[in-house]
Order: C-alpha cells, then sequence, then structure tokens
C-alpha cells in the first residue's frame, strides 16, 4: 500500500527521486600518451600527438569510455597534451602515472585531478633515481611504494598484474599476498 505524499518527509521525496542502484562508469586507465611509443619503440601509425590524442579521444566516445588515467612512467610532462585533450572533450582524467617498486612490480598510482600540479613532487617522494631512464624504477618495495601513495591521498592499482612486471607474475608467497593485501 502506497503511503501519500504528505505523510513522508520532503528529504525522502528528494531521495526518491534519485536513480535507482549504482551508475557504473567504463574507464580505461592505462592510457599511454604519444611519447611513450616512441620512448619504448613501439610502433604507431601516428605521426605527431595531436593526431594520437584526437584518436584515443574518438576511440573513448566510440566506445562510451567516461573516465581515463594517462599513466607513463613516473612521468607527467609528456602526458599533459592528453590530458588536457580529452578534457576538453568531456572525458574525466585522473591525473597519475604509472610506478615500478625496488622489487620490479608496477602500479597505477592515480590522483584527485586538483592534485595535477603537485604530481611531479609526488613522483620525487618515491624514490626515482633516474628521470632519464626509458622506464626508471623506484627505490621502495612494494609495501612501501603502496603506503607511500596512500599517505600522498592516492590509489594504486596493480597493472598488468599477470604479465611481466605484474604483482602476481612477479610476487611469490608472502610478499605477494602481503601486497595483494594492501
Amino acid at each position: 500500500m502506497m503511503q501519500s505524499n504528505k505523510t513522508r518527509s520532503q528529504a525522502l521525496n528528494e531521495a526518491l527521486k534519485q536513480p535507482n542502484g549504482a551508475r557504473f562508469y567504463r574507464c580505461a586507465l592505462q592510457v599511454n600518451p604519444f611519447a611513450y611509443h616512441g620512448r619504448h619503440a613501439k610502433q604507431s601509425t601516428f605521426q605527431n600527438e595531436a593526431d594520437y590524442n584526437a584518436a584515443i579521444i574518438e576511440a573513448c566516445h566510440t566506445n562510451n569510455i567516461e573516465a581515463i588515467a594517462v599513466t607513463d612512467h613516473y612521468r607527467i610532462s609528456d602526458s599533459r597534451g592528453l590530458i588536457d585533450a580529452a578534457r576538453a572533450n568531456g572525458i574525466f582524467v585522473f591525473g597519475g602515472f604509472e610506478a615500478a617498486s625496488d622489487d620490479g612490480v608496477h602500479f597505477l598510482c592515480l590522483y584527485d585531478p586538483d592534485k595535477d600540479d603537485s604530481l611531479e613532487r609526488l613522483i620525487g617522494q618515491l624514490g626515482v633515481g633516474d628521470h632519464k631512464a626509458i622506464s626508471p624504477n623506484g627505490d621502495k618495495n612494494c609495501l612501501k611504494l603502496l603506503e607511500c601513495v596512500r599517505k600522498q591521498g592516492g590509489i594504486s592499482i596493480a597493472a598488468h598484474v599477470a604479465a611481466d612486471n605484474g604483482l602476481l607474475a612477479t610476487l611469490e608467497g608472502q610478499p605477494r599476498v602481503n601486497a595483494w593485501r594492501s
């Protein structure tokens, strides 16, 4: 039996106007910038960053991807063009990068977009020794890396988890369990 609106509170009426259930978003959280392909000698059909960025944005729209993270290896500056272009085209972009622990495990480190201006400083706190390396490593093991990112206000996601440099492929035994639980 339905009650009349006269017996419901205004707050309840407003709550009932909200959509039922969760709202899910299609995301791509490991998108590489154009410079990544050149640095890692990956073949590309794109001659310049603008064409590459336009193709990524078109693919996002075609596949209903509403949020991305541009996650180059401990780099932000090479990602700026794609980040700006995606945001200008209505795609939500997490600030972030891909980090590598000293035990060889890769993680996507994502932050609030309001922290974009401090990402280089946050990378510096993760102990990266050689910023010019093709794929630099940090000096923190998995657990310390995850803890540091958490203290910075970010979240970490194990990258390519079952492939090379993935958490499940790289660690064994208790270290794997500890990192997985973190």
